[in-house]
């Protein structure tokens, strides 16, 4: 059945101007809008010239927030096993896409958002190289950058310290985290036992002795004793720092320059496993 000027056929509520066909209702219950030969249930045919086919979804009022339109796919039991959605992004002309799955017996989440400034947020990861099986261990699930403070601490009671330079840089990316070190000291008192520098963004992964990773220096200097070697062992969130390779000498407190004026300058670089 074709459908042509029906709002003259006097059917209240639609109308239009068309002097040909404006909708093709096939016998196989598909509908076309712009051709007469639709090959789907909707079809939506225009010429490139005017953009293709395009369906509209759209709010009839003015917000900075909420739903803009939903398109759900399902069956006969649940009619929203997966959507797509348009939603308001803080202003009236800024738009997000969301993206909602069903998992078995649960209910419909959201998974993954496109902001209107064009970040894409995937909360649960990203599956590469093995298909499409969702194997967690192919997964990225974490990526981050931000900074922390390291520390100089004592086993035996942590020094009081003045710093010059205390910055602490990171990126994570999955379980793995490199990280930059600098620190300079203004003042060093107290303290005691193995030399350690805390204040790690995560902790290692628990493997007993095992260490994961490097940490080296490229830069150590004006220390009363230069370290030689920064390790981070397992489950820990702070660097066994140690003076001498070969006898397995672990650096003490004493280690640190205490005299006032700018001293104990250390850079570090590496990464280790996260837990």
């Amino acid at each position: 059945m074709a459908l042509t000027k029906i709002g003259k056929e006097g059917i209240t509520g639609i109308s239009n101007a068309s002097d040909a066909t404006a909708i093709t209702i096939t016998s196989g219950e598909n509908v076309g809008i712009g051709t007469s030969s639709p090959s789907r249930h909707l079809t939506v045919q225009n010429t490139l010239a005017n953009g293709g086919g395009v369906i509209g979804l759209t709010s009839s009022d003015s917000s900075t927030s909420g739903s803009l339109g939903i398109l759900h796919f399902g069956n006969s039991t649940d009619s929203s096993q997966a959507s797509i959605g348009g939603l308001s992004d803080g202003s009236t002309s800024a738009g997000a896409l969301l993206f909602k799955t069903e998992a078995n017996g649960g209910a419909i989440e959201e998974r993954m958002r496109i902001h209107s400034g064009g970040v894409v947020s995937i909360p649960n990861g990203v599956e590469l190289g093995s298909a499409l099986d969702a194997t967690a261990a192919n997964t990225l699930d974490d990526y981050e950058e931000g900074t922390f403070t390291p520390t100089f601490l004592g086993a035996g009671g942590n020094p009081s310290v003045g710093y010059g330079n205390q910055l602490g840089i990171y990126t994570k990316i999955g379980r793995m985290v490199s990280i930059e070190i600098r620190i300079t000291t203004t003042s060093v008192s107290g303290g005691s036992g193995n030399l350690r520098i805390g204040g790690l963004p995560f902790s290692q992964v628990d493997g007993g002795s095992q260490v994961s990773g490097g940490l080296y220096k490229t830069f150590v200097f004006d220390w009363n004793t230069d370290p030689e070697t920064f390790i981070i062992f397992g489950d820990q969130n702070y660097i066994d720092v140690y003076t001498n390779d070969s006898g397995n000498t672990s650096a003490q407190v004493s280690a640190l320059k205490t005299a006032s004026g700018t001293h104990n300058y250390t850079t570090i670089s590496g990464f280790y496993r996260a837990a």
